[in-house]
């Protein structure tokens, strides 16, 4: 789930997707919803806040539990709750991505119902929220690798800014082990990528916190969602993998928004249109029910051809309406 909130122009962005090992693309997805230009919040204040996009957040402990849902009034009708495992971990002031603006990060327990097109889906896992707030330029982002991991003993966040194929210097993050959290500064990531696609599919880590503690691990892709959303392109894979850290393993198998990706173009030779498949060959209970939220025209281009290509084509909201494969 994601929202996003600009007071001045007095708008409101977001939505919800989901998606599995069967495709890459939104399009392909269960469940793809996302709008770029909606009213602001009316139901708002310190514990609660309704968006128009579907999305309710309550906050049952101010930084640290909240009750989150999301009803499309259709297909999807999501109701989580978040656990915080740690504090809010702030990024400290001038670092990219976010040079004038602030930013938190922290990894907590998700427990509930996801329930599409009828069929319940019980949720209990790890993941990551993370908020920004203050001015934000609309052109000039620069790479940004951004990777986390999280249980109920360890959890891991790092920053990189890729420049190039190869090592990345790891400049910001933190790791939490039991009730103890540090700094890294310092450490390497290396992205392992597709040789036909070019999206990621293994990342490897090795980094040292300020109180001296070694930390790495590899994790490889089990699936993944391409995003092009505004002016961020990003990877969001699922990973499954294990780290060691002073001595020991932790397991872990995480899932996040664009989490182990570049928030950037898709690098050069990445299939931008299709994951390397005819467009008619989807599930035919999908291919039945795609359209537009506001055309009733299918989405689906002939088989390879590229999406379409004007800006405010590619900015329109969009929801799969077939049942789930």
């Amino acid at each position: 789930m994601y929202a996003s909130v600009r007071q001045n122009a007095g708008v409101t962005a977001g939505g919800m997707w989901m998606w599995d090992d069967s495709a890459a693309h939104p399009i392909d997805s269960p469940f793809y919803e996302y709008f770029a230009h909606l009213k602001l919040p009316a139901d708002r204040g310190p514990d609660l806040i309704t968006f128009p996009t579907g999305m309710r957040v309550e906050v049952r402990e101010p930084l640290m539990v909240y009750d989150i849902s999301y009803d499309d009034r259709a297909r999807m009708d999501a109701r989580l709750r978040f656990e915080a495992v740690e504090p809010p971990v702030p990024l400290r002031t001038g670092e990219p991505p976010y040079p004038k603006a602030h930013h938190f990060d922290q990894t907590g327990r998700v427990t509930g119902t996801v329930t599409l097109d009828g069929d319940p889906i019980a949720v209990d896992c790890f993941a990551m929220r993370d908020r920004s707030w203050g001015p934000r330029t609309e052109r000039g982002y620069h790479r940004v690798g951004y990777t986390w991991a999280a249980g109920p003993t360890l959890s891991l966040l790092t920053y990189t800014a890729p420049v190039d194929e190869g090592a990345e210097h790891i400049y910001s993050g933190y790791l939490r082990r039991g009730d103890r959290l540090s700094r890294i500064v310092n450490g390497v990531r290396h992205v392992e990528r597709d040789p036909v696609q070019r999206w990621v599919s293994a990342i490897s880590l090795d980094v040292e916190t300020e109180d001296g503690d070694r930390t790495s691990g590899r994790a490889t892709a089990v699936s993944r969602l391409l995003l092009s959303i505004g002016i961020t392109s990003a990877c969001a894979p699922c990973w499954i993998g294990t780290l060691t850290t002073s001595g020991w393993r932790a397991k872990t198998k995480t899932c996040g928004r664009s989490r182990n990706g570049d928030f950037s173009a898709p690098p050069a030779g990445t299939r931008g249109s299709r994951s390397g498949r005819c467009a008619g060959r989807g599930p035919a209970r999908i291919r039945r029910g795609l359209r537009r939220t506001r055309s009733p025209r299918c989405l689906r281009p002939p088989c390879g051809a590229a999406r379409p290509g004007s800006r405010a084509e590619r900015s329109r909201p969009y929801r799969v309406t077939g049942c789930a494969p």
